[in-house]
């Protein structure tokens, strides 16, 4: 129970530096991991059902992803969702003092309910609203009349 404040005390003040170095890269997935074994091994310790711990770490890796895919992107998440998402800090603090006080599955549901919706509803209005830029769309209602495509040096294939 007491792994969160241990974290936050030993990774918190590391986390305002810029991570220029060599191997800074490492650090979100590290803290990703620690995030994620700390929710699986106390949902386990704590006997909150197999699938329910299962959900919040699925919506968990979504938001993260998702945030991983804007960035790569240029398009980073708002500020308010970042905030509202607590972070991996506010996340295991939230499951570590709410599961001090109240049975831990209802933790674990009401943060995946929550981060589900706010992430979930967030991202789907973003990426309605701005497409998906610098995909590929391919017309499939198009007849091939006069060839195949294009082969890979930019000529017409035609058909035997």
């Amino acid at each position: 129970m007491f792994a969160p404040l241990v974290v936050l005390l030993l990774a918190g003040p590391a986390s305002e530096s810029p991570h220029a170095g060599r191997l800074d890269w490492l650090v979100p997935p590290i803290l990703r991991g620690i995030e994620y074994g700390y929710l699986a091994v106390l949902g386990d310790a704590r006997a909150v059902p197999a699938p329910l711990v299962y959900v919040l770490l699925t919506v968990l890796a979504l938001h993260h992803y998702d945030a991983a895919y804007r960035t790569r992107r240029g398009r980073r998440p708002p500020r308010w969702v970042r905030l509202a998402g607590l972070g991996w800090e506010g996340r295991m603090l939230f499951t570590a003092v709410v599961g001090a006080f109240a049975p831990l599955p209802f933790a674990y549901a009401a943060l995946a309910a929550y981060l589900g919706v706010l992430s979930g509803g967030e991202s789907a209005a973003t990426w309605a609203r701005h497409g998906r830029a610098g995909g590929v769309t391919i017309d499939l209602t198009k007849k091939l009349s006069e060839g195949v495509g294009d082969g890979p040096h930019g000529e017409r294939e035609k058909r035997a």
